[in-house]
């Protein structure tokens, strides 16, 4: 992923780039000429470099294609996500964290009529909406633990942390009546559904978690309808960090920064695509 110059007049044609890699190695990377790249089913236009990745190198087919981290027309001080794993000490405090709050969530999916109480200024009426009810029976789902598959750790400010997680829980297919329609798209390879939980959480410098607002919803098991972030690098410190990663699904490949806003919640600082896949019809 790169990144220009901002401000001012036209930098013209700009043939160095600083190149910082995920392993944390740094070097200066000379433009040799535009090139087309496959991303998904579109080709994309990029520069071609020198640099190379080290062998086995994956062929052009892997979508989304591994990354070797980030580029900049200016040197800037990119730091990387360190991924967190059982050994860490915060590790189950925070599978309980996410635990608790996916579960909050499921709970609320009760199929009732809930008001929208967020006013927006085309429309200062608050909406009524129905919550989609979830489709395993609540004393099924308490026999099903929280997993969490990928946890990320950053330093924020005052000793806190900023963490992203990905979390799952994995039932079986539930019984659907004839006259009923499937709550999600049919699995592939005959898996069941889940519950797929993400999002950024702040945690404090005593190792405090508050409840975290985490997104949850209901899909099959081979995430058809999620994104998940790979995680590539933050700049900047404080209410200026900027976490990046890139956001994929199974036919889409974006990239995004995000910062923890002042209200506890996560703002996008960015966002940009890198290719994707159309349905046909056909």
């Amino acid at each position: 992923m790169a990144f220009r110059r901002a401000g001012g007049a036209s930098q013209g044609q700009t043939t160095t780039w600083h190149a910082w890699q995920i392993d944390g190695a740094t070097s200066e990377i000379k433009v040799e000429q535009p090139t087309w790249y496959l991303a998904h089913c579109q080709q994309g236009v990029g520069l071609k470099t020198p640099l190379t990745a080290r062998p086995p190198v994956p062929p052009p087919t892997v979508q989304p294609y591994p990354k070797l981290g980030l580029a900049s027309t200016s040197p800037l001080p990119f730091k990387p996500i360190a991924p967190i794993d059982r050994s860490d000490p915060m590790w189950m405090k925070i599978v309980d964290a996410v635990g608790a709050a996916t579960t909050k969530a499921e709970d609320g999916m009760d199929g009732r009529l809930a008001m929208n109480v967020e006013r927006r200024p085309t429309n200062p009426t608050p909406d009524i909406e129905r919550r989609w009810a979830h489709p395993t029976p609540a004393a099924d789902r308490a026999k099903v633990a929280t997993r969490v598959e990928a946890l990320y750790r950053v330093p924020y400010k005052a000793g806190q942390s900023l963490y992203y997680v990905e979390a799952t829980k994995r039932y079986g297919m539930p019984p659907l009546p004839a006259d009923r329609k499937a709550a999600v798209a049919s699995p592939r390879q005959g898996c069941s559904l889940m519950t797929f939980t993400n999002g950024f959480f702040v945690v404090g410098a005593d190792g405090a978690i508050p409840p975290p607002s985490l997104n949850v919803r209901v899909t099959s098991c081979d995430y058809d309808t999620v994104s998940l972030i790979l995680p590539l690098a933050v700049v900047g410190e404080g209410d200026a960090l900027v976490w990046i990663g890139q956001v994929t699904g199974w036919d889409y490949e974006s990239y995004a920064g995000f910062r923890w806003g002042e209200h506890g919640k996560i703002e996008d600082v960015f966002f940009t695509h890198g290719g994707w896949c159309v349905k046909s019809d056909d």
